[in-house]
């Protein structure tokens, strides 16, 4: 379940078919300012079914987009963008889409659907990639600055030499010139052939509307014994590896420069080994700036210990969401909130400093916003067959002191909002 509030409403995505009715889509609903924006009235479906489709429409990572001039000004409807699998039964496109909809009627207005890239070097291609789990595409988020989307990926990529084919040839052959890489990239919306129609069943070329802005994590050799635990890359010299989030992506701009500064919500797990006899994962934050790489990235921002079973489990849509309070006037980083699996939600202040030259966040005043065992309490999630404890999905907040978000599992009729 994902969330997104405004002044007076909040709009909703459910997954799931309960009882005798379909509930997968987007839903809208009034906040009642008499219970302090507590409680959620007269329910509504904007969209729970696209005609193009025939499967229920599931909808998580729901943001809104102001128009320009609405501000906070609650008669100006921004527009809903959210990321769907309403194309997965094409099964030559990635499985996942972002949907952008009127929020007003639901209706589909555009949409971001993306052809699978090359994962070999044929052609003119620059490089091979191969997807670390179903999806390459994991997140997306909006710019406040701008109309522009990022979106977060992990592959194993390969990078191709158009004028050495003995280079293609190890690309083809799978070996380890394969480099597992966690980014992020910018969307070319400013072109035609990458934002289609609602009734264009055409598909946009990965490698042509999607540019390569910052890498977080590189390094780590290809090996498809992997394929088990997420396909998330080990490192043999640490006997770690790193999971990117579902949904854990979030921009602002950098208090120095003014460029986009990217937030992501990431997995570190640690293997059992002679000196460290069972497994364990963190769930952590890292940031970088636009045109970073790996030796510019801050890693390890408030590590929270998570089940480590998250790991291998790529299906948990929104899963470690992060929410931004951003400056009006610079609109730099200076609040952040985050769920973190199955640990709660957590509440930060943010100020970016300078050492040396070198831009970094710093953390203050962090706060247990929600504990697990508070988790447990308000999610009203029945027993099922996966033996998992309850995870806080999808966020919305309302500064200073007001959080929404879903529960996993949101199977038939489990899943709830709060």
């Amino acid at each position: 379940m994902s969330t997104s509030v405004a002044p007076n409403s909040i709009w909703y995505t459910t997954s799931g078919i309960p009882p005798n009715t379909f509930s997968s889509g987007l839903y809208s609903c009034t906040l009642n300012p008499k219970t302090d924006k507590t409680t959620c009235t007269d329910p509504y479906p904007l969209l729970d079914k696209w005609s193009e489709s025939p499967f229920p429409l599931n909808m998580w990572n729901v943001q809104l987009k102001s128009k320009q001039g609405g501000g906070s000004n609650p008669s100006v409807s921004p527009t809903i963008y959210a990321m769907s699998n309403a194309l997965s039964y094409n099964s030559s496109s990635i499985p996942v889409s972002i949907l952008r909809a009127d929020p007003a009627t639901g209706a589909i207005q555009t949409f971001y659907n993306m052809v699978e890239p090359s994962q070999s070097c044929d052609g003119s291609v620059d490089q091979a990639i191969i997807p670390a789990v179903n999806n390459l595409m994991h997140s997306f988020a909006l710019d406040p600055a701008s109309d522009d989307v990022y979106v977060t990926w992990s592959a194993y990529v390969c990078d191709c030499s158009p004028e050495d084919n003995n280079n293609k040839a190890k690309c083809n052959d799978l070996n380890s010139e394969f480099d597992f890489r966690v980014g992020v990239s910018k969307l070319e919306t400013s072109n035609k052939d990458c934002v289609l129609p609602s009734n264009n069943h055409a598909k946009a070329s990965w490698n042509n509307c999607t540019t390569v802005v910052a890498t977080l994590d590189s390094g780590c050799s290809f090996n498809n014994t992997n394929a088990a635990l997420g396909g998330d890359c080990i490192d043999p010299t640490t006997n770690t590896a790193v999971t990117l989030s579902q949904s854990g992506f979030a921009v602002a701009r950098s208090e120095v420069t003014g460029d986009p500064q990217f937030f992501v919500s990431m997995v570190n797990t640690s293997f059992p080994s002679m000196s460290v006899p069972t497994m364990s994962s963190k769930n952590e934050v890292w940031v970088i700036n636009k045109g970073g790489s790996p030796k510019t990235t801050q890693k390890n921002i408030d590590p929270v210990s998570v089940n480590p079973e998250f790991m291998s489990l790529s299906n948990i849509q929104d899963s470690g969401s992060i929410q931004l309070r951003l400056d009006e006037k610079s609109l730099a980083p200076v609040g952040m909130c985050r769920t973190a699996y199955d640990a709660g939600i957590f509440c930060q202040d943010l100020k970016a400093e300078n050492s040396s030259g070198t831009e970094f966040i710093s953390v203050s005043n962090s706060t247990e916003f929600l504990s697990a065992s508070q988790l447990n309490e308000t999610c009203f999630v029945e027993d099922t067959d996966l033996n998992l404890p309850t995870v806080a999905t999808g966020l919305a907040v309302a500064w200073p002191d007001i959080v929404y978000f879903g529960c996993f599992p949101s199977y038939a009729g489990v899943g709830n909002f709060s």
